[in-house]
């Protein structure tokens, strides 16, 4: 990850899923037996990179399917009382991603 200014750059769809995707999704109760899986949410260091105005961008050469599908994907563990060990659920979340040139000029994506 580089940055230029307010724009952050990603080298791959993994970096970028690190940055921006909570590292687990939790167990809340809706009743006292049923159990519901939250889907798990943003970090707090991309939701204060998006109240900044901060963009994300991967270089155009490299062939994003987060940039294309303006959506991040995760699978993360799941935390919380009586959740069975090894338990995963995937995260998938809206995001507004760019493409950039060799010296960091956003060129298309988001909402271009």
């Amino acid at each position: 990850m580089t940055g230029y200014g307010k724009v952050l750059l990603f080298d791959n769809d993994e970096e970028f899923e690190d940055f921006a995707v909570a590292n687990y999704a939790y167990i809340e109760m809706d009743a006292p037996v049923r159990p519901r899986i939250m889907p798990g949410g943003y970090t707090e260091m991309y939701q204060k990179c998006v109240e900044e105005g901060v963009k994300f961008a991967f270089n155009e050469d490299y062939d994003s399917k987060i940039e294309r599908r303006q959506c991040v994907s995760k699978r993360v563990p799941v935390v919380g009382e009586n959740v069975r060990r090894g338990t995963t659920v995937t995260v998938q979340l809206p995001v507004t991603v760019y493409c950039y040139d060799p010296v960091g000029n956003i060129i298309y994506g988001g909402d271009d």
